[in-house]
């Protein structure tokens, strides 16, 4: 069965990409048997492990608060273990990374603020650093009938958004549409009619996901198993295969496969506006730099007005729309 996990960064900001990013994991099950109803838990203390000495445990769940506690260093090590037990080779570039998941590295070339590397890459962590911490992952993973089937994403930047948002005139449906695009793409990961668990974080106050579901797969039937007050289920066929998919509310700090995602989308956020901020900051020195959001960028967007003026480059080639 694979077990997938949806989640997004940047969906409010005014400034930035807005980043989907997915995880699959796969477990062993005889055929037609049901997952166990501890799966999660399984998978959460493989992922993590055991809080020793070996320095081999990893920190999984809603990025906010891993990224608040830990840094860039806490976001970059399970996602660089992950890669690795999914055959990515360990990366030398950004653009490695960005073609491990998914992100075709072509899509930061339409924008000079995205064009340019780190001065280091990975972040936090040297070749070899890493080694112990797969080797014990892959082995606490194995052990519960776990194994990493890949991750993927998606970086859209500011341009394609707003061209997204006047194609469908609705912030929502571009949300949809994108985690639409991360999940199909690992449902590709699934062997012959191998089931499909995807779990995804809710998306703002939507409880109803039937009209988009069957939009985006109208081959399929969508059966609703229930929307309540935190949870929407829905079951699917697929290419001969079962999928249910769960939109569920704080999803990111419940399931780990959903946390990890998280963590990969604002990892990959927060390397974009690097970028961002390092090539502005030549340009409009001692301007602070921002994270996007709609306060701090409109201030951003303001202390930068002259420079960018001078540089051709106005308001409507970086804030969003909507």
């Amino acid at each position: 069965m694979l077990l997938v996990g949806v989640d997004e960064a940047g969906y409010g900001p005014l400034l930035g990409p807005l980043t989907v990013a997915g995880t699959a994991f796969r477990l062993d099950l005889a055929a037609g048997a049901e997952p166990p109803g501890d799966v999660g838990a399984r998978l959460l203390r493989a992922l993590a492990g055991p809080r020793a000495r070996d320095g081999t445990s990893l920190r999984i769940g809603d990025s906010k608060k891993v990224y608040g506690s830990g840094g860039l260093t806490a976001l970059e090590r399970p996602l660089l273990a992950c890669l690795q037990l999914a055959g990515a080779p360990w990366p030398g570039r950004l653009d490695d990374v960005l073609t491990a998941v998914g992100v075709d590295p072509a899509e930061r070339r339409d924008r000079a603020w995205y064009c340019g590397d780190p001065v280091r890459f990975p972040l936090r962590h040297d070749p070899g650093a890493l080694d112990d911490v797969v080797s014990s992952l892959g082995d606490r993973l194995a052990r519960q009938g776990l194994s990493v089937a890949g991750l993927q994403a998606n970086v859209i930047t500011e341009d394609r958004l707003n061209a997204a948002f006047e194609a469908t005139g609705n912030k929502g449906t571009v949300l949809f549409d994108e985690t639409a695009n991360v999940v199909e793409r690992l449902l590709d990961l699934a062997l012959p009619g191998e089931p499909a668990l995807v779990i995804c974080d809710r998306q703002g106050g939507r409880r109803q996901y039937l009209p988009p579901l069957q939009r985006r797969w109208p081959e399929a039937f969508v059966w609703t198993l229930g929307e309540e007050r935190r949870l929407s289920r829905y079951r699917f066929g697929r290419e001969g295969r079962r999928v249910e998919i769960h939109f569920a509310v704080g999803a990111d700090g419940e399931a780990p496969q959903v946390g990890l995602a998280s963590m990969l989308a604002k990892y990959l956020r927060e390397v974009f506006m690097g970028l961002w901020n390092d090539w502005f900051a030549t340009r409009c020195p001692g301007v602070r730099p921002t994270a996007g959001y709609t306060q701090d960028g409109r201030r951003w967007l303001e202390e930068t007005r002259v420079a960018r003026e001078a540089a051709g480059i106005d308001d409507e080639q970086l804030a969003r729309t909507r």
